[in-house]
């Protein structure tokens, strides 16, 4: 074990093994790959019972932040993103949890706001993965009319947030659809 190593008892008794699994190769990927130390976890039940979790980033590393450098997200292109859709969420009453989004390697944020980060950064690349997932032939992702204060900018793609209450149909998905523009 070498210094960013979390100590033996930095791994709880998961609920069952795939997620016990899971928490192993992200601990070993954050060390490895990142080299980044694990920290303190993003849930206040586990943070009761563990000092720290390898599936969870240390907030601060040699002077550098966890948030600041993005280190959960997949590319500058996503962090970016999530920086501005945190802002605008904030302003809508939505929310994205701070601590799962930038140090729970576990958690579904970082990779929600990573592919949404990343497909809006690249509109063609991202017309061409709807196209194959719709089997339609979508040539581009239009922007929805949205001219409420603040605003949700609907811009094709949205990361997952938590938004407001008089959003949320009965089955807890939101009220809007995204709109693909087809050559049909």
């Amino acid at each position: 074990m070498n210094a960013m190593s979390e100590p033996p008892d930095a791994q709880p008794l998961d609920r069952n093994v795939t997620v016990a699994a899971h928490r192993a190769h992200q601990s070993e990927w954050r060390e490895a790959v990142l080299g980044w130390p694990a920290g303190p976890p993003t849930h206040q039940g586990a943070a009761k019972r563990y000092p720290v979790l390898g599936s969870c980033l240390a907030p601060n590393f040699n002077g550098r932040s966890a948030k600041d450098e993005g280190v959960n997200l997949m590319s500058p292109a996503a962090k970016g993103y999530a920086d501005r859709r945190q802002q605008e969420l904030a302003a809508l009453g939505g929310l994205a949890e701070d601590d799962r989004l930038w140090r729970n390697l576990l958690s579904g944020q970082p990779l929600a706001f990573s592919i949404a980060g990343e497909l809006r950064h690249h509109p063609e690349a991202a017309a061409r993965v709807f196209a194959t997932l719709t089997g339609e032939d979508v040539v581009a992702l239009d922007d929805l009319a949205d001219t409420d204060e603040p605003s949700h900018h609907l811009g094709g793609v949205e990361a997952e947030c938590f938004p407001p209450r008089e959003l949320q149909c009965e089955n807890g998905f939101t009220a809007r659809r995204l709109r693909l523009r087809s050559l049909a």
